[in-house]
C-alpha cells in the first residue's frame, strides 16, 4: 500500500494518546501458551527451533519455513 510517512506518524501519536489516557497492558501474554498454540499450526520440531533462536535474538516466527510455507498456501 502506498501510505504516506505522515498517516502513519498521525497514527502512532494517535495511539501514544490513547495508551496514555486508557491504559495498555503489556502484549506478552503467556509464552509457554504461545509456543503450545502455534505447535497445533507448524509442529513441536518448528517451535523448539523457534524458541531457542528466539532465546538468542530477536527471531521471526514467520521465517520458520513450516509457518511462511502455510502463511504463502492460505494467502
Amino acid at each position: 500500500m502506498n501510505i504516506p510517512p505522515q498517516a502513519y506518524q498521525l497514527m502512532a501519536l494517535h495511539l501514544q494518546e490513547i495508551i496514555k489516557t486508557e491504559g495498555a497492558s503489556d502484549g506478552l501474554g503467556d509464552q509457554a501458551e504461545l509456543l503450545y498454540k502455534i505447535a497445533d499450526i507448524i509442529g513441536e520440531k518448528a517451535v523448539k527451533e523457534y524458541e531457542q533462536k528466539s532465546l538468542q535474538i530477536m527471531f521471526r516466527l514467520s521465517t520458520l519455513p513450516p509457518w511462511s510455507s502455510r502463511l504463502s498456501f492460505r494467502m
